[in-house]
């Protein structure tokens, strides 16, 4: 999704710290809403990524939960800003 100015907005601000915290690329993480302007973070596929590192519902929880066990409260707060950037975004284009 790298060329698109949402894209490329969401990697320069979280896209280091992502990497550093879950050692993958923000990148494979960036939905399609983006060819539209809107930052888009897709949390089914952070689903299924987490899923492949072992996470399962049933005896982790929530995802929530899982992130934050594993990779800590500042790491729930990076999906969560992740989760909301494209509310915000979309707040501003609307003069909301």
């Amino acid at each position: 999704m790298k060329g698109y100015p949402a894209a490329n907005h969401m990697l320069d601000k979280w896209g280091d710290e992502f990497k550093a915290t879950f050692d993958v690329s923000l990148g494979s993480f960036i939905g399609y809403c983006v060819i539209w302007g809107i930052q888009d973070f897709d949390i089914i596929k952070f689903d299924t990524y987490l899923q492949r590192l072992g996470y399962q519902i049933e005896r982790d929880g929530s995802m929530k939960d899982y992130v934050r066990k594993h990779y800590g409260q500042k790491a729930v707060k990076l999906i969560k800003d992740l989760i909301w950037s494209g509310k915000e975004k979309s707040k501003k284009n609307n003069g909301s």
